[in-house]
């Protein structure tokens, strides 16, 4: 074979080999310019607001790794410690300021889902399933401290008398507990549960049910008053504002099979978020402010349908007036907290997304995405913002 018909049939072999390859080097193009066009992929380290205006995130810091399965509640004791309450093997570990940390408690049941400071640096521990509230001391030695007939202690709070309310399912009755352990029926929400608790500054009890999600404002008489009713399945956390005004989560369980369920029987625990593959984390940042000035168009504003939304956050006026302020088909809003200057943070699942809301009129913005699949629970500590 000659010179030339080598490189003629090095030039076919090229041809030959290179052409399929034009077929996909054709140039592709994608639009995002919304935030829900942002979260359809992976978020790191920014934040983007509901006009798909991106801004470098806060930081993410690791405080303390239990190794367990799931963290579900936390509480903050006046000195800057933290005490987690966790799961599938009723743990409550302790953290201090520098984020040391060590188990605290190790309970017989197998889920704490509900804490609460108690006299003298101790702590309540409410349980699962066997619906016991235990009282540890500041060494973290326990001792039983009521044990009603209920299988869930869902929620805790503790007045400044140290009288004790626990909210309890499956029967949807709060206790109120006497600092010397004698407790009675408070409030019946006649719901299958009491699933979260918050005191207000004029002593009434704020409740959150499951199975149907509604919120009741109990007086110190254990006389109920409606205040919200959801189209969801669980008031999963109450929060207040300094000004007196109350956040409710909401969200929906698993999808249901379509059945009906008959009205007679007892209705199915609240769904817990499904347990994470990871390590449970404690993760601390300061969140930065996002600057928006252009106006939500009026999609923006959440309806209060909850028929296909997986949650939504609902504002009480001290007036009795609510409205839905945050509703998402995707994210659960598992908790939230309100910061210095009045916004509020909202954890979900099941993509861990954080959310922020502020302004007026209000805005939603993505402020940072733990790594894990869902932020179950949240509180300030100083001028931090600590999530499991």
């Amino acid at each position: 074979m000659t010179t030339t018909s080598r490189l003629r049939a090095l030039a076919a072999g090229l041809a030959l080999s290179l052409g399929p390859l034009t077929l996909f080097a054709a140039p592709g193009f994608w639009q995002a310019a919304t935030q829900a066009d942002f979260l359809r992929g992976q978020v790191d380290q920014l934040t983007i607001d509901e006009h798909g205006r991106l801004a470098l995130g806060p930081s993410l810091d690791r405080v303390f790794d239990g190794n367990v399965p799931v963290i579900w509640t936390m509480t903050t004791m006046p000195d800057g410690t933290v005490y987690l309450g966790t799961g599938h093997d009723g743990k409550v570990f302790k953290v201090s300021p520098d984020g040391s940390g060590a188990l605290f408690y190790d309970s017989p049941e197998l889920e704490v889902h509900a804490l609460a400071p108690a006299p003298n640096g101790g702590l309540y521990v409410g349980t699962s399933p066997d619906g016991r509230i235990y009282k540890v001391d500041a060494n973290g030695q326990a001792a039983p401290f009521y044990d009603p007939a209920d299988k869930y202690i869902w929620a805790l709070a503790a007045d400044d008398a140290g009288v004790l309310y626990a909210a309890a399912g499956d029967k949807g009755v709060v206790y109120r507990i006497t600092p010397d352990g004698n407790g009675q029926r408070f409030f019946d929400s006649k719901a299958g549960h009491a699933s979260s608790l918050r005191l207000e500054p004029n002593g009434s009890l704020l409740v959150g049910t499951g199975n149907p999600g509604r919120v009741f404002r109990v007086d110190n008489t254990g006389k109920g008053f409606l205040v919200l009713d959801t189209p969801y399945q669980e008031v999963r956390a109450l929060r207040i504002d300094a000004r007196g005004i109350v956040y409710a989560a909401a969200l929906n369980g698993r999808p249901s099979n379509g059945a009906t369920q008959d009205a007679d029987s007892t209705p199915a625990p609240p769904t817990p978020p499904p347990t994470p593959n990871v390590s449970t984390e404690i993760m601390s940042f300061a969140v930065i402010d996002v600057p928006v000035t252009a106006q939500a168009d009026a999609s923006a504003t959440p309806a209060a349908s909850g028929g296909t939304a997986a949650g939504a956050v609902y504002r009480i006026q001290p007036d009795g007036l609510w409205d839905a302020i945050w509703e998402s088909k995707d994210d659960s809003p598992y908790d939230l907290t309100v910061e210095s200057d009045g916004a509020l943070l909202v954890a979900t699942g099941d993509a861990g997304k954080v959310f922020r809301l502020s302004g007026e009129p209000l805005q939603a913005v993505l402020v940072s995405r733990v790594p894990a699949k869902q932020a179950t629970a949240m509180t300030r500590a100083g001028d931090r913002t600590l999530f499991v």
